[in-house]
């Protein structure tokens, strides 16, 4: 499993709750299962659990979808986006 924090702003890394939000909804609508973990009463972590059995290209279509819905974002905020491990 694997937690994407969405941030609205690199150095104070204030939570981005809209974004992350907007960008949970936008990959399970293009068919990506994800999890908004609520944070500090925000919804700014995404938590990903691809199964164990899952194949190289399921992994690489899950990251499409990612790249996708993080693109149709692009001209609403300046978010930036840290992968917490």
């Amino acid at each position: 499993m694997a937690g994407v924090e969405i941030v609205s702003e690199r150095n104070s890394k204030v939570c981005g709750s809209d974004l992350g939000k907007k960008l949970g909804d936008k990959m399970v609508e293009l068919g990506l299962w994800v999890n908004v973990q609520p944070q500090r009463h925000s919804n700014s972590v995404l938590r990903i659990g691809p199964p164990l059995t899952s194949t190289e290209e399921e992994i690489e279509e899950g990251l499409r979808i990612m790249e996708r819905a993080l693109s149709s974002t692009d001209n609403e905020t300046s978010s930036v986006i840290q992968a917490k491990l």
